[in-house]
């Protein structure tokens, strides 16, 4: 039975990991890339490199990130079995998508639904432990709810991988034009936020860490009628509490706003990165 519960997850897995590379493909080819739009990472060097070459945007993806994936796979063996089922049906469905005409001529809209599509299938494919574009393992940490919390994650980015994903908007603006860029860039703020939502659903785990938590809360919960699931002292500071809240991302940036107006020198963070001490 365990044998059979097993072989339904992991097909299970794949059949997210599937799903999502042919809805970030469709994001990409039926959206993004007819307006000479892009992403960021591998995926959107493959694009560069498609559009001012005669190659193949799906055939480019697999070169690119192959070698990146095989060197992964010296470090976890199980990464290729939810990797490249997706990563073919992104790579498949992009040659099949490539002479389809854009599904919306303004620009605007097609690098939000483009990046909206990307993002949900980049987050289906990180649900199931597989990987969109071999550097995409930095993925969320460019979230703008998670930055509006001022949490520490994005100083754990080294910086080369901020360069993979900042360099190829930067070619854009050279080769392409600076509208495209901007309008890559919006595409690629709606894909981190798509993949964000998918990944982590709709709350965020948040805790504040104030000297006046009966304040806070008492703001917090007319303000937002949100109540703390947990409160409890600082153990290496007794005279400041933590608060649990279990927030809205459309709600983060008000959230943080009350806080701030009832105790300037709160500190708050995301549970799942909250440092062992607190």
């Amino acid at each position: 039975m365990k044998i059979l519960e097993h072989l339904q997850v992991v097909r299970k897995k794949i059949i997210l990991a599937v799903t999502g590379g042919l809805l970030a493909s469709a994001g990409l080819e039926l959206f993004l890339h007819p307006h000479q739009m892009i992403a960021g990472g591998v995926t959107g060097l493959s694009g560069l490199i498609s559009h001012h070459t005669e190659a193949q945007f799906g055939v480019v993806l697999l070169m690119l990130n192959l070698p990146l994936l095989l060197w992964y796979f010296r470090y976890s063996r199980h990464l290729l079995l939810y990797v490249l089922p997706g990563m073919l049906a992104f790579s498949g469905m992009a040659l099949l998508l490539s002479p389809v005409p854009a599904l919306s001529g303004h620009p605007l809209a097609s690098a939000l639904a483009g990046g909206a599509l990307l993002g949900w299938g980049a987050g289906l494919m990180a649900r199931c432990g597989g990987l969109l574009d071999s550097l995409s393992g930095g993925l969320f940490r460019f979230s703008i709810s998670r930055r509006l919390l001022r949490t520490d994650q994005g100083r754990s980015d080294s910086p080369w991988l901020i360069a993979a994903y900042l360099l190829p908007l930067t070619l854009t603006g050279w080769l392409t034009g600076w509208s495209q860029s901007l309008y890559s860039a919006i595409g690629c703020l709606a894909a981190y936020e798509a993949a964000s939502i998918v990944f982590n659903g709709w709350t965020r785990p948040v805790c504040v860490i104030t000297h006046h938590a009966e304040q806070v809360a008492a703001a917090v919960h007319q303000r937002l009628r949100s109540e703390p699931s947990e409160k409890k002292a600082h153990e290496s500071q007794p005279d400041k509490q933590l608060l649990l809240y279990q927030i809205h991302v459309w709600e983060l940036s008000r959230f943080k706003s009350i806080v701030q107006n009832m105790d300037p020198l709160a500190e708050w963070v995301e549970v799942e990165h909250m440092p062992e001490r607190y």
